[in-house]
């Protein structure tokens, strides 16, 4: 009977302690900001990579133009583009990827504008944090040098070293800068939704065009060099949190998210 008593109290102190720990995480606004920042880098960090038709990577000789150095694999029986990272020594690999992008090519198109691509991930990690998901981009409009493509996003998770996940979905839209079939800039607007690490319902929405630079990307920065994002954590018993992201141009493109909390404090954070 004692036994059972000690065992009674200390489940109810673990439950007690797990309880702190958790209103903690939901308290403490710099880990949504971590959150805010890491969701966002992982979204804008890879997506460059479907911008390119399948005859891009077909051509061996833009291999060495992209940026963290994959190694590059054309599947023709399943149109797919296969990116693995991390395999050799690499100067513009700044987002410290590894495991591989899955880029597939619908043969079958439904529409007679020809950029189609699906994006999904086996085993990718960049700075840090393992990407799962899929994502659909889709072309349409073309205009005087400009593409438009809509970015369906479902399922999106991120895992961080704590096995700590955040998931989101939503719609975004990349207005493509092209001269010559050279990528020379491109900007991006949507919104989105998902859960954080703790169970909490959010909503984003990128509230400024965020602008890139095909210079950086190059280079293997991803943070975009200006833009804002607003983001609203829902709250149980006390009202909704708003936070912002507003990006800073950097001269060496580590450009900088500062990120203003709802409490008033700020994070500033960089890719490197």
């Amino acid at each position: 009977m004692k036994y059972t008593i000690n065992l009674f109290i200390l489940l109810v102190l673990l439950t007690g302690c797990l309880s702190e720990e958790e209103k903690r995480l939901q308290t403490d606004q710099t880990f949504e900001g971590e959150e805010m920042f890491n969701l966002s880098f992982a979204l804008d960090e890879h997506v460059a990579y479907s911008f390119y038709p399948m005859a891009h990577y077909r051509d061996s000789t833009n291999w060495s133009g992209l940026p963290g150095c994959p190694k590059v694999v054309i599947d023709d029986l399943s149109d797919e583009v296969v990116l693995t990272f991390g395999q050799e020594e690499c100067t513009t690999n700044g987002a410290l990827r590894s495991g591989k992008i899955i880029l597939h090519y619908p043969s079958d198109t439904l529409t007679e504008l020809d950029h189609q691509v699906e994006i999904s991930y086996e085993d990718y990690w960049a700075k840090g944090i393992k990407i799962e998901g899929r994502r659909k981009l889709l072309e349409v409009d073309t205009l005087a040098g400009h593409i438009i493509l809509i970015d369906s996003i479902a399922d999106f998770i991120i895992v961080d070293a704590n096995r700590s996940s955040s998931k989101f979905e939503g719609v975004f839209q990349h207005e493509l800068l092209i001269q010559n079939d050279t990528l020379l800039s491109y900007t991006t607007i949507g919104a989105g939704a998902g859960r954080n690490l703790t169970g909490r319902p959010y909503t984003m929405g990128i509230t400024q065009k965020k602008q890139f630079s095909s210079t950086c990307l190059g280079e293997g920065f991803s943070v975009a060099e200006d833009g804002q994002e607003r983001w609203t954590f829902e709250r149980t018993a006390n009202p909704n949190v708003v936070h912002n992201i507003v990006y800073e141009q950097a001269d060496d493109c580590n450009h900088a998210a500062r990120i203003q909390l709802d409490d008033g404090k700020e994070l500033l954070k960089k890719q490197q």
